[in-house]
């Protein structure tokens, strides 16, 4: 499959890319590459590192709610949204 190099804008704060610029130069990379690879990745794999699992948790909100399930379990604490689960 043959492809056709575009110029893409990405909008970003200025203060963002400079330390992006900063640390792809440190790696003899530029920003056109980096941005190359982050996309390359995400088309592949389907999916964005962010630090968010499917539901939009973090690992440390992750944590609070298997430990508030597993309350939930083994107390028979009644719930009826998810307030009532996160709530202690």
């Amino acid at each position: 499959m043959s492809s056709t190099k575009v110029i893409a804008n990405l909008r970003v704060d200025s203060v963002l890319k400079e330390q992006a610029w900063d640390i792809a130069q440190q790696m003899w990379l530029s920003l056109s590459t980096v941005m190359s690879i982050l996309l390359r990745k995400f088309v592949r794999e389907r999916k964005l590192e962010i630090g968010l699992d499917e539901n939009g948790f973090t690992p440390e909100k992750r944590k609070i709610m298997k430990s508030a399930l597993e309350e939930v379990r083994t107390v028979g604490k009644k719930i009826k949204t998810i307030d009532d689960l996160l709530d202690d």
